[in-house]
């Protein structure tokens, strides 16, 4: 079900926890509080997908969901996830809303431009801001935007992407482009009883409906 970012389907009882990716400070966990009343952070998309069909609650996940090796190559994705667990939870509704504002930062110390960033710490859902901005850059993936500013205060990178709120919080770096891109995201439920999937095609009593 596609809704407007002002409410979430009556079925849905959002009393009840959401699951969700941590640290505090995720795009994830902001949108949770937009609707939920309690949000639980966990390390990983996949843990958030597990902890929810293990309490009888509901997991957050967007549709850009990426995880990548640390120098790159597909690990996992949105689509990976959404199969993995078709059997045991379902999608109960999705919806389109802004990320907060984000931005590529640097380390003013010793970055006077863009062309002098060796390594930019990211998530991977947001390398083509990467690509189109410091595209001579070594692009080095964290699992959640914080964790990418993390490693950019610790001189582990010299810029990243990260929420602009965020980082200037964070009063160290210096803020260069910003970005306000819109997330499709899909809030699941368990399924329930469902019967095994033994993975054969479904049969059909009239083939002809198929053309219908």
């Amino acid at each position: 079900m596609l809704i407007s970012d002002a409410s979430l389907p009556e079925a849905v009882d959002t009393s009840s926890e959401v699951v969700t990716l941590g640290p505090p400070g995720t795009d994830a966990e902001a949108e949770a509080l937009k609707h939920f009343r309690s949000v639980r952070l966990v390390e990983s998309f996949p843990a958030a997908m597990a902890d929810a069909e293990q309490r009888g609650s509901y997991a957050l996940v967007p549709a850009g969901y990426l995880q990548y090796g640390r120098h790159g190559g597909i690990r996992d994705a949105w689509v990976d996830l959404h199969f993995r667990w078709h059997l045991r939870m379902k999608v109960v509704a999705s919806w389109e809303n802004s990320t907060r504002p984000m931005c590529l930062a640097v380390d003013p110390t010793h970055v006077k431009d863009l062309g002098d960033v060796r390594v930019i710490a990211l998530h991977p859902a947001t390398r083509e801001f990467a690509k189109a901005t410091v595209p001579q850059a070594e692009f080095h993936y964290f699992d959640a935007k914080p964790l990418a500013l993390q490693a950019a205060l610790e001189g582990r990178a010299d810029a990243c992407i990260c929420s602009a709120d965020l980082v200037m919080a964070s009063g160290e770096l210096q803020i260069e482009e910003t970005f306000s891109p819109t997330m499709l995201w899909c809030l699941y439920g368990p399924v329930g009883e469902a019967e095994p999937w033994d993975g054969a095609a479904p049969a059909f009593d009239d083939p002809e409906a198929l053309s219908s």
